[in-house]
């Protein structure tokens, strides 16, 4: 969930990011040996999932289709806190988090373009 923070972060400093439709990476991610995936489970996933939902009020939402580990990130959808155009609670804090939410940039002008 690292790729989904990291774009939200640059979102929240910069209000925009660069996106290429034109490249598709296939990769075992579930499945391959060593990196991230020896650390992943099912529990950590859902540990990271809380991270995000509490970091980024509204951004985060189950994935409708790929399992309850995945979710769906909708820039337009984040809290007023971060410039969105509606009221999200940030939610409960995951155990063992101890990280102070970001810093809104929301007053930089800045707009999606997602």
């Amino acid at each position: 969930k690292e790729d989904y923070d990291l774009t939200a972060q640059h979102l929240n400093k910069h209000g925009r990011v660069l996106r290429s439709n034109r490249l598709f990476v296939t990769a075992k991610h579930y499945t391959n040996e060593g990196g991230a995936v020896a650390d992943r489970n099912d529990e950590r996933e859902q540990y990271n999932i809380g991270v995000l939902k509490y970091k980024w009020p509204g951004v985060f939402k189950q994935h409708p289709t790929r399992g309850e580990n995945e979710v769906k990130m909708d820039w337009t959808q984040r809290s007023l806190e971060y410039g969105g155009k509606k009221s999200a609670s940030r939610g409960k804090k995951p155990a063992g988090y101890n990280a102070a939410p970001p810093k809104s940039a929301a007053n930089r002008g800045q707009a999606s373009m997602m």
